[in-house]
């Protein structure tokens, strides 16, 4: 009917893609390329996590990329059993590779 229902709000910055398998929301947050007065991140983890939701909008998991300079692409789907999501070179837009996480 249109009516809003509820918000989803929680500890990303700039949520830039989400996904809905089966029970679990799915979001990845944009990286953001804003340093300090020495050049380093001032929100280093901004863009290398996705957050796994419940349908209420409470956090259950957060995954990582464990690799440095990694970034998570706004894309994300879910194949065979597995969430896919596009990964990106801090220094490049073009995809390095993609992850998969198993469970979803």
């Amino acid at each position: 009917a249109g009516e809003h229902r509820r918000s989803i709000t929680g500890e990303w910055k700039r949520p830039t893609g989400l996904c809905l398998v089966k029970d679990r929301l799915y979001l990845v947050e944009a990286s953001d390329e804003e340093v300090d007065e020495e050049g380093e991140l001032l929100y280093p983890l901004q863009g290398r996590r996705i957050f796994v939701m419940s349908l209420q909008g409470d956090t259950l998991q957060v995954y990582k990329n464990p690799v440095e300079g990694q970034f998570f692409s706004d894309v994300l789907c879910c194949f065979d059993g597995k969430l896919l999501a596009p990964v990106r070179d801090e220094n490049s837009v073009f995809l390095v590779g993609v992850v998969a996480l198993a469970g979803a």
